[in-house]
């Protein structure tokens, strides 16, 4: 692996996570000194805050002194450790690799004949319940795969094995594989309806692919070949079209209210999923269907769908206006912002149904955004990242699609400059060309 490539994986990693890592440190149990990350890494190094732990894990340093052990920090660490050792091998590089690898096989649990991470409910903002996550496992079956081929370590091989696997499990069986109209997709953060997030779907089957490549496990050979036609189906649900904009997954989440009455039953139903019901919970989540009070209520809906609409059941006390609170894009905001209520149908106690109009969706299921700062600069991040990871998997499983909207979403940044709430705002070119950060107005 080439510096230039290390150094675009450190500035990615910077931009994509608010976590650090730190120059080299004693790993105590071992009784050895863990090696320096390469000057490539250093600069993520250095802002990551990363400490080792006595059997040798990398976790971040907390300010109360406390570590904090990320799960996907050995990923990195072994990214780094096996670049250097491709360029210059040494048995302490490899020792180094076998105890970072070691160290994260030992905090991952038996799952459904897996090997997973557990995120805890509330980690990432989509997360409603206790998960593990199909980009996290897909990066340590590549990443154990390749620190087996360098080690010659068999029990690697067999826990990035186990790390596929845990890709396979269904999500009704608390996994992150989904089986549905669109076809197969597997998970970032499994959530009820599915979100359908594009960077981490399509990041993870990249990831897979390279698993298929070193190991020959043909399971990943075809998840990756039937979800990229999956991918392909939905592709045009992401597109903002107004905005010249992919969005970041396919669901969002709104309030809606019966105007001057109340309503006893509430039901959410996403075609080609399920019926959703409200959540009893002291704690309900914004991605979860739950009561406010007598009128209001919490909704999530879904562009997976696509074309036929999301019905929201919700009974009257008597004939009512449904009303939802709908909100606009703002570049520099990762949510709607300025809502407003507006009238969205009509319900009766004998016809409590009213179909969720696309406008509606177009508003709540977010496009990419410009939120993220970088060296002072709003930052557009994800759009190019749907670029790039298309693109890779047009390479790898040829389906047209893929190319299609990888260049129609490299020509639509083009436009970016002529948007007046674009102005002032930068980001990632596509390809990736020194700067790689511009305005806009720079892009084309």
């Amino acid at each position: 692996m080439t510096s230039r490539r290390l150094r675009a994986i450190s500035a990615l990693l910077t931009v994509l996570l608010a976590i650090t890592v730190a120059p080299a440190a004693p790993a105590a149990a071992t009784g050895t000194t863990m090696p320096a990350f390469s000057p490539a890494f250093a600069p993520a190094a250095s802002f990551y805050r990363i400490r080792w732990t006595a059997d040798g894990y990398p976790a971040r340093l907390e300010p109360d002194g406390s570590l904090y052990e990320h799960p996907i920090y050995p990923v990195y660490v072994l990214e780094d450790y096996l670049a250097q050792n491709a360029a210059h091998p040494t048995a302490t590089m490899r020792a180094a690799i076998r105890t970072v690898a070691h160290a994260a096989i030992r905090r991952m649990k038996a799952f459904h004949g897996g090997l997973v991470f557990w995120y805890a409910e509330g980690g990432p903002a989509r997360a409603t319940q206790r998960h593990y996550s199909a980009l996290t496992s897909s990066y340590y079956a590549t990443k154990l795969q390749a620190a087996y081929a360098a080690t010659g370590d068999v029990s690697l091989a067999t826990a990035a094995r186990r790390c596929f696997s845990a890709l396979l499990v269904p999500a009704s069986s608390g996994g992150v594989l989904y089986r549905d109209r669109n076809g197969i997709s597997i998970a970032e953060v499994p959530q009820a309806p599915n979100s359908y997030i594009l960077n981490g779907w399509l990041s993870a089957l990249v990831s897979v692919w390279k698993y298929w490549q070193a190991s020959a496990d043909v399971r990943a050979r075809d998840l990756v070949r039937n979800s990229a036609k999956a991918v392909a189906r939905v592709l045009p649900r992401y597109d903002s079209h107004d905005l010249g904009l992919s969005r970041y997954g396919l669901s969002g989440f709104l309030y809606v209210r019966v105007v001057g009455t109340t309503y006893s039953t509430l039901a959410m139903t996403i075609p080609g999923e399920r019926t959703y019901t409200p959540v009893v919970s002291k704690r309900p989540y914004r991605w979860q269907l739950y009561r406010l009070n007598a009128s209001q209520a919490n909704i999530v809906v879904s562009y997976g769908s696509w074309p036929i609409a999301n019905t929201l059941t919700i009974k009257p006390a008597r004939p009512a206006r449904v009303q939802a609170y709908v909100g606009s894009y703002d570049p520099r905001s990762s949510a709607p912002v300025r809502p407003r209520w507006i009238d969205i149908g009509t319900v009766t106690p004998s016809r409590p149904s009213v179909k969720v109009p696309w406008s509606v969706l177009d508003k709540v299921v977010y496009p990419t955004n410009f939120a993220k700062k970088i060296g002072g600069h709003q930052v557009n991040v994800y759009h190019t990242v749907h670029i790039r990871r298309l693109r890779e998997l047009y390479a790898i499983t040829p389906v047209p699609a893929l190319r299609v909207w990888a260049n129609k979403w490299a020509a639509d940044m083009c436009s970016w400059g002529r948007f007046p709430i674009f102005r002032g705002l930068y980001a990632v070119r596509v390809p990736e060309v020194e700067p790689a950060i511009v305005p806009v107005t720079k892009l084309c």
